[in-house]
């Protein structure tokens, strides 16, 4: 396949017609990742199956779980902002915002709810521990990003909706753990000295 897409390519190159290379070469290489996929699918399926499909099972209830979580976390601010703060701004707007602050939460009981059932009842070997325990770090690293980039953001536009304003000063919630961490150095500074 692979030289097939090269022999192409270049025989289009040396007759002069660019475009034509370039869809050749497109067409390769969506060949070939459509090929890898479909290999890496039947691998991913056998071995599933070979589990009884219990690293499957395990994250369709945490996920299930998570998600759940969410929401409900969710709602508890906006239920609280709602009905006298932000009558001129849409509920689905301000839920998209809330929801960044509750994703952490959530996935601090959503994980371990979801492996227990996930899991239960099911024969759990080593390469299930080790599927479960690199998912579980997957997840964290998405949790840190949520928290360290995407709540502070989320938090100060959901203040700002609130408000109506077009700026305010970040409190503590709205800085990254970056700028929290140079906040904290300002703060200790006149203490050292």
């Amino acid at each position: 396949m692979i030289a097939d897409l090269q022999f192409e390519h270049a025989k289009a190159v040396r007759a002069g017609l660019v475009w034509c290379a370039r869809r050749v070469r497109l067409g390769g290489y969506l060949g070939f990742w459509k090929s890898v996929l479909m290999c890496a699918g039947r691998c991913v399926h056998g071995w599933a199956a070979a589990d009884q499909h219990a690293l499957g099972r395990t994250l369709a209830f945490c996920f299930a779980v998570i998600a759940a979580l969410t929401a409900l976390l969710a709602l508890i601010p906006l239920y609280a902002v709602r009905p006298w703060r932000a009558a001129h701004v849409s509920s689905v707007t301000l839920f998209v915002y809330v929801v960044p602050q509750a994703v952490p939460l959530a996935i601090i009981f959503g994980l371990p709810i979801g492996i227990l059932c996930g899991l239960r009842g099911r024969s759990v070997n080593g390469r299930v521990v080790a599927s479960v325990l690199s998912a579980a770090v997957v997840i964290t690293i998405v949790t840190f990003v949520v928290v360290a980039w995407i709540i502070p953001d989320a938090n100060q536009a959901f203040r700002l909706l609130i408000t109506g304003q077009e700026f305010l000063r970040r409190g503590d919630n709205e800085l990254t753990l970056w700028e929290l961490r140079s906040r904290l150095d300002d703060w200790t500074t006149p203490l050292r000295t």
